[in-house]
């Protein structure tokens, strides 16, 4: 159905390209061999973590065609029809509302059918934005140049309802800024509007190059050979203009780090000069620099811990990992300077502030927090789930070389499931099923209920990218199990 759709759809599939950065793959942890596990290679790609981010809900609608018409409409989850199929074409939904094309007209419908904003032309989807277009020429066989100056951009939300009007040849949106362009005889005028459809900068320029980071963007503004660069924080709407003397602003995390002099410095978020960096490392609002032989641990600008004697050895997540030098312990310490765990062998990787991977030698190990072995077998294999709020919900544990014993924990390190399943994959949401193979057959395991619900017995169990149902074989199953069609 979806090839039909897409081969139906070609042109508005190209204008909605952005949508598939949305489409979320679970991807299986590679096998290692025990050649492999003999390299220490820290960017070795079978011990990454596999962080399959949730941007936005599924849908609570599935978009069905009807194969006689082809034309299309909308289900519920219980298999109900509630938009007729009178459609040329359903999008994918996204926070509530997508594309359908009806009589060669674009309109935006909610997941009830209801147009929220209908007749809009050509349109394509920008994360939660739409971006409309109109051709407001009267003469439509007018030279390209003249067409150009005359088709004008909009955004729209995702309910439909208009942020920024007609007034620009062309508009994208860069995280928390919109970037829009006026097209005349002497040229582009560039300007960036915040997310109410405010100018950022009253004065146009020639191009805009924006560098998001959360609510924080660095606008980089080009107006001829002149360069300028501006700190905007979207949550108040203020606007710091950067001293020339600092080159190459760059946000990483709430940060910002700028060079001068050819070496790295932070600047506080008024573009104000607070120290000078050598080496450091920042993760999820949590700075740490090696300062001589010492390491400075801060917590967003605050210093929270000073470690005498210590080397920075990796961060993951919001906690440091270092090594004592005294005594050559790796201790963990988390964003506010506690000290979660030490451990004698080296801590490899943190996959939630409660459960460590720790390697001696050539063998892994899982560990708690307190610093006891959550299995007592050598691991070959892990793989972190991250779930809706951006965090490991769940770990896959492989305890032999082939892959046929495995265990899952929850972020607390304690037991889920348990078995001989040699494939466990997690469903789109991260929270409620897990997809089970045992030999060559699939089966469906309930997180909540912790026990099998469907015996693996069937050939395939997909989750859906795109709305909370599930398809077993031939049929399709909403979240509760009950059939929908």
């Amino acid at each position: 159905m979806e090839e039909k759709k897409k081969k139906k759809s070609a042109e508005s599939s190209r204008k909605s390209a952005m949508m598939s950065a949305f489409v979320i793959l679970i991807v299986a942890v590679v096998g290692l061999a025990w050649f492999i596990l003999l390299n220490d290679n820290e960017n070795d790609e079978n011990y990454k973590i596999i962080k399959q981010r949730i941007p936005f809900e599924l849908a609570n609608v599935i978009v069905e065609e009807d194969e006689q018409t082809n034309k299309y409409g909308l289900i519920d989850l219980s298999g109900k029809l509630i938009v007729p199929y009178e459609y040329d074409f359903i999008d994918d939904f996204y926070a509530g509302t997508a594309i359908a094309r009806k009589d060669g007209r674009n309109n935006i419908i909610d997941e009830t059918g209801k147009i929220v904003f209908s007749d809009i032309g050509n349109v394509s989807k920008s994360g939660e934005f739409y971006i409309v277009s109109k051709n407001f020429s009267e003469n439509k066989e007018k030279t390209e140049l003249l067409e150009q100056e005359n088709i004008k951009y909009a955004v729209l939300d995702s309910m439909g309802q208009m942020i920024l009007d007609y007034e620009y040849n062309n508009i994208y949106v860069e995280g928390s800024v919109f970037v829009g362009e006026i097209r005349d005889e002497t040229g582009v005028k560039t300007w960036p509007i915040n997310l109410e459809g405010k100018k950022i900068l009253e004065q146009s320029y020639n191009s805009i190059d924006v560098a998001n980071s959360g609510e924080y963007a660095v606008l980089t503004a080009k107006l001829g050979s002149n360069e300028e660069q501006y700190l905007f924080y979207a949550k108040t709407g203020k606007t710091f203009k950067l001293d020339k003397e600092y080159t190459d602003c760059e946000l990483v995390g709430n940060y910002l780090i700028a060079t001068k002099d050819k070496k790295k410095v932070l600047l506080d978020l008024e573009g104000k000069y607070l120290m000078e960096l050598g080496e450091y490392k920042i993760y999820q609002g949590v700075l740490t620099v090696q300062v001589g032989k010492s390491v400075e641990i801060y917590n967003g600008y605050k210093k929270v811990k000073t470690l005498d004697g210590y080397r920075l050895e990796e961060m993951y997540l919001d906690m440091v990992v270092t090594v004592n030098n005294k005594n050559g312990e790796y201790e963990v310490y988390d964003r506010d300077g506690k000290l979660c765990i030490s451990n004698k062998e080296r801590v490899y990787q943190i996959l939630t502030p409660n459960v460590f991977v720790t390697r001696a030698d050539i063998d892994f190990q899982i560990i708690g927090k307190d610093g006891k072995k959550i299995t007592n077998e050598t691991v070959y294999f892990y793989n972190g789930i991250v779930g809706k709020e951006g965090k490991i919900e769940y770990i896959l544990i492989y305890t032999d070389l082939e892959r046929t014993e495995c265990m899952v924990i929850d972020e607390q390190g304690d037991e889920v499931l348990k078995g001989a399943y040699s494939q466990v994959w997690f469903n789109v949401e991260g929270e409620k099923y897990l997809r089970v193979q045992e030999e060559d057959k699939w089966g469906l395991y309930d997180l909540n209920e912790k026990k099998l619900v469907l015996d693996a017995i069937y050939d395939s169990i997909e989750f859906s990218t795109k709305a909370k149902y599930i398809t077993v074989d031939d049929s399709i199953y909403n979240y509760d199990m009950i059939k929908i069609k």
